[in-house]
């Protein structure tokens, strides 16, 4: 636990566990953002790299949006989620750019619409 912000109470707590080679490994960190003393951002990691972050926006001590990274760069953001946790708006990225959003309209948890974001490539002459 750290007191990041100098009030005497702690707002950042930090998780890890023995390594490969036992030496302590980070796997999660929890942050109080505003001061509450309630959660509103988690990191986890895997060998070292963030792979997930999660952040409460309107207090109520559950994610509401995702951000899923692999090799360290975003590859998707989950947002507009439900109190079971499941996204209805996905936009993926890849090279930091965004590649397309996509919406579930109907609740079945699965993108209805689709809306790419980078132009089509062009077509190459034969």
């Amino acid at each position: 636990m750290l007191d990041v912000d100098g009030d005497g109470r702690p707002d950042t707590w930090n998780y890890s566990r023995p390594g490969p080679d036992g030496r302590p490994e980070l796997v999660r960190v929890e942050l109080d953002l505003d001061g509450d003393e309630r959660t509103d951002l988690w990191e986890e990691y895997a060998a070292g790299q963030l792979v997930r972050r999660a952040y409460d926006l309107d207090g109520d001590g559950r994610p509401d949006l995702i951000l899923v990274f692999e090799g360290g760069a975003l590859v998707r953001k989950e947002d507009a989620l439900d109190a079971e946790g499941r996204a209805h708006a996905w936009a993926f990225y890849r090279d930091g750019k965004l590649l397309r959003r996509e919406r579930d309209t109907d609740g079945d948890g699965r993108g209805d619409t689709t809306e790419p974001a980078l132009p089509p490539a062009p077509e190459t002459q034969k």
